[in-house]
């Protein structure tokens, strides 16, 4: 098991976003990562590799196309899982 380093409550940037560190945890490969929650935005969350994540330290950051990227692939999201979800029913499935 890899050491952390950061800690749960630390925030860090991740894909352009500041986050909060709810959890740490490892992949099975034993790589460090991490369960994050936009701070912009509650309903965004992830896991996140550590080494794609780097210390927030107050800087001034703009979220914005960020923040629409995350949007967008949550819609994406929601409509494929909403698509499987359909089909299992109607195929009888349930």
């Amino acid at each position: 098991m890899t050491e952390h380093k950061f800690e749960v409550g630390q925030k860090v940037i991740y894909e352009g976003l500041i986050a909060t560190i709810e959890s740490k945890s490892n992949y099975v490969n034993g790589k460090p990562c991490y369960g994050l929650v936009a701070e912009e935005n509650e309903e965004l969350s992830c896991t996140a590799d550590e080494e794609k994540c780097e210390l927030y330290t107050d800087q001034e950051i703009n979220q914005s196309e960020a923040l629409f990227a995350a949007d967008m692939s949550s819609i994406a999201i929601r409509g494929t899982v909403g698509n499987l979800t359909d089909k299992h029913f109607r195929d009888g499935c349930h």
